[in-house]
């Protein structure tokens, strides 16, 4: 798949549509979609060892009704080989003005190039990790922009080369900061503690800002990782990327 494509589909995708509107006050919704999709200059993971380290296009959709909601996430490096594939099933337990708690369940698929030799000569080969994942998170929202959260995510390998994995993660997320007249920012610091196969751990500290217009389906984003402690997990020192980010 050609990735200028993929990218006029982004575009076109994030136009309004004026029949979109009128279909939306004439016909009910039984269900709500949502979703973002991201052109990155690198492809950062929180687990270091699923990090793409090159450009990639990332898509995070969402299906939802009542508390039930499909969540498929999908992406691809520039030449348009896969990266990783979610699929999630979230179930909202807790739903209130404060407190939000929703579980999670899904599968996940992470590619991996690599060069085997075959008849003396090398051959690029595509390898598929798969693991069952599940995710708690719980959420107290301060006020309509500010919010609290605690999440903790369990990966069980189902591949002979998958890894077990536990995300143990608080965050915040700090938005409607006025900047200037016609922007606002959105910030979302966050410390999570990672520990998988192989006696690898660590402690990391990550910084995400989103600046966009209201009501604009475009934003630029900026995030940084860096490690606060280690153990057997080679990462660099300072990781960031920046993407552009659309709001479907």
């Amino acid at each position: 798949m050609n990735p200028i494509l993929l990218l006029l589909g982004m575009y076109f995708l994030c136009i309004p549509s004026s029949f979109s509107e009128v279909k939306k006050d004439t016909i009910p919704q039984r269900a709500k979609f949502s979703g973002v999709i991201q052109v990155t200059n690198n492809g950062i993971s929180l687990v270091p060892a699923f990090s793409l380290d090159q450009p990639a296009l990332l898509a995070f959709l969402d299906v939802s009704k009542k508390r039930f909601s499909y969540s498929p996430q999908f992406s691809y490096n520039y030449n348009a080989r896969p990266w990783f594939m979610n699929q999630w099933l979230r179930y909202r337990l807790v739903e209130g003005k404060k407190l939000d708690f929703r579980t999670s369940v899904g599968y996940a698929f992470l590619y991996k190039t690599t060069e085997e030799l075959k008849a003396g000569s090398a051959n690029e080969i595509i390898k598929i990790d798969r693991n069952v994942i599940s995710e708690q998170l719980l959420t107290y929202k301060m006020t309509s922009n500010n919010s609290l959260t605690l999440s903790h995510l369990h990966g069980i390998p189902t591949s002979s080369d998958g890894i077990s994995l536990d995300l143990l993660t608080l965050g915040a997320t700090l938005g409607g900061i006025r900047l200037g007249k016609q922007f606002e920012m959105t910030v979302s610091p966050s410390v999570f503690y990672l520990n998988y196969t192989g006696g690898n751990e660590g402690v990391f500290s990550t910084q995400n800002i989103m600046i966009k217009k209201p009501k604009s389906a475009f934003g630029l984003s900026f995030q940084a990782t860096e490690p606060l402690m280690k153990r057997n997990l080679v990462v660099k020192d300072f990781n960031w990327n920046v993407a552009l980010v659309c709001f479907l």
